[in-house]
């Protein structure tokens, strides 16, 4: 199961993951905007990297095996739910299919609980600060974003070219969640959330005024909140290696 995980994950990064690299250079990308083309290649890129390091590693590679089943979980909902307009039984079939592989993963998994969320949890309370501060706006982008996917009938909205950053936003805030409750897989959860925040905080300030920019002062705010967090996580860290 976790290597047909990361078989998808390899095919989709064949497609789209490059684009983080290609999509900063305007002669070598061809897309609409490069804003959605790194956010596309930055996500395909972490999730193939932890579901390799899921395949590979198990028993220790628990933060990883919590990231991709984030993510994972994400794309496997709104990917199909694109097509809830015009034909709702490949959105069935899709999410229903998603569910089964995630679950099966879970279920075979050697480390099982260590990858299911735990029950006593170890809040970092300036984590869930950055991570409310960050969902305020990212979660109203991601609801607007997902509401064009499904309504707008044109070619752009028909390759889930509002999808696919909606489900970006949306990862990357429960990526923040996940890493303020969790101490054990922490440092992974909330490095990826900094890392794709971080990106696309990036990306914004480089290109502020491409369609989904988050323009030059937007970009910058979400830079600082990512730098904020890896600081938070090295940390915590620390704090609990000398206990």
């Amino acid at each position: 199961m976790a290597g047909l995980v990361a078989l998808v994950f390899a095919g989709l990064w064949a497609f789209e993951g490059y684009y983080v690299v290609t999509a900063w250079f305007p002669p070598l990308y061809d897309e609409v905007t490069p804003i959605n083309g790194v956010a596309a290649g930055t996500f395909m890129t972490v999730m193939l990297g932890c579901s390799i390091l899921t395949l590979l590693r198990p028993r220790t590679a628990i933060g990883p095996a919590r990231t991709l089943l984030i993510g994972a979980s994400l794309l496997g909902l709104l990917m199909p739910l694109a097509f809830v307009m015009t034909d709702p039984l490949v959105t069935g079939v899709g999410i229903l299919l998603t569910a089964a592989i995630l679950s099966m993963v879970v279920w075979l998994h050697p480390a099982r609980d260590g990858v299911l969320p735990s029950r006593n949890p170890d809040l970092e309370w300036p984590l869930l600060a950055l991570t409310i501060l960050l969902a305020v706006p990212f979660l109203w982008l991601a609801a607007r974003y997902q509401w064009q996917q499904l309504t707008l009938d044109d070619k752009v909205a028909g390759r889930w070219f509002y999808g696919g950053l909606s489900m970006y936003l949306l990862a990357t805030v429960s990526l923040a969640a996940a890493s303020s409750v969790d101490g054990t897989t922490r440092r992974v959860t909330g490095g990826s959330a900094a890392v794709l925040a971080g990106i696309l905080g990036l990306v914004s300030v480089v290109y502020p005024g491409e369609l989904h920019s988050l323009g030059l002062v937007g970009g910058l705010l979400v830079v600082a909140w990512a730098v904020c967090v890896i600081a938070f996580v090295t940390r915590t860290n620390r704090r609990r290696e000398s206990q």
